[in-house]
């Protein structure tokens, strides 16, 4: 099954690492108008299939550093700095929170932030002089 997300300048492609060479892929991996950006999940997987994709001549291919866990770390789950850092790692703090509302969207799921508790839940009562109303008896 193929997956594709996209819009006017993007376009994403899921093909696992053992389908690299099959050639349905081939025209979406040796072209020049789209970076290709490979990744895995904390394993060499990413670096494995950049390397054969360059022996086999298809340029324009990256490798994402860390893979989408350090993504998921550093932009859906930013640290917050502590209180004596500079201005800019509090900018960039700033900036990944945005990023994290926006790819987590508008979750708010910053590991880092307080929450507020919702508020209880107040049961309704009932009163039992009306008989059933309704419902099945």
């Amino acid at each position: 099954t193929r997956k594709m997300v996209g819009g006017k300048n993007n376009l994403a492609l899921n093909i696992p690492f053992d389908s690299l060479l099959n050639e349905n892929y081939k025209s979406f991996l040796d072209q020049d108008i789209y970076t290709v950006v490979l990744f895995s999940n904390g394993s060499s997987l990413a670096d494995q299939a950049w390397l054969l994709l360059q022996r086999m001549g298809y340029k324009g291919t990256r490798v994402m550093k860390g893979g989408l866990n350090e993504w998921i770390e550093t932009i859906i789950r930013p640290s917050k700095p502590n209180e004596f850092a500079g201005q800019d790692q509090w900018d960039l703090y700033e900036f990944r929170k945005g990023a994290s509302f926006f790819f987590g969207g508008g979750s708010g799921n910053v590991s880092d932030e307080s929450t507020t508790a919702p508020p209880p839940v107040v049961p309704v009562q009932r009163n039992n002089n009306e008989g059933n109303v309704g419902g099945c008896e």
